[in-house]
């Protein structure tokens, strides 16, 4: 049994109809289309090249000069101190404008206190990071005595 199925030509489509139409391939574009094409991707590029670094001296010009404080969660000597400690050594030379890192220890209740701190007294202006227990932001979500802090609104 033979279908009258219309045949699909060579590089081309069928319409509803069954009729043949060009691909995008076939299409020329005008000069004037094309010359328009180029101006606008020329536009585009120097756009993008010209305000990027504009931003970046915006970061730069904020944090030169500047400490961070490098909030550890946990007493001196641990795991979490260590590995802050060396975060904290080379993370300065990262960020624009080249801050000052300053670590700073504050234990108590599994980083649960240096959380609440950061969360409600901490100065929200990018000059505080921490580095907390990994689980601190279950004892939110476990309803643990003592939590006053959001997790899902530390960015």
């Amino acid at each position: 049994m033979r279908h009258n199925l219309p045949q699909q030509p060579r590089g081309g489509y069928l319409d509803v109809a069954g009729k043949s139409g060009p691909t995008f391939r076939d299409r020329e574009l005008s000069p004037m289309k094309l010359l328009c094409l180029r101006r606008l991707l020329w536009a585009a590029t120097a756009l993008m090249l010209l305000t990027a670094p504009l931003r970046a001296d915006d970061v730069a010009d904020f944090y030169r000069g500047k400490r961070i404080s490098l909030v550890i969660g946990y007493g001196s000597g641990g795991g979490y101190d260590l590995y802050a400690r060396l975060l904290g050594r080379f993370i300065g030379t990262h960020i624009p404008g080249n801050p000052t890192i300053v670590p700073q220890n504050m234990p108590g209740a599994g980083s649960r206190s240096a959380a609440n701190w950061l969360y409600t007294i901490a100065p929200k202006d990018g000059t505080v990071i921490a580095c907390l227990g990994q689980a601190t932001p279950t004892d939110q979500a476990l309803s643990q005595p003592g939590v006053r802090f959001a997790a899902e609104k530390f960015n």
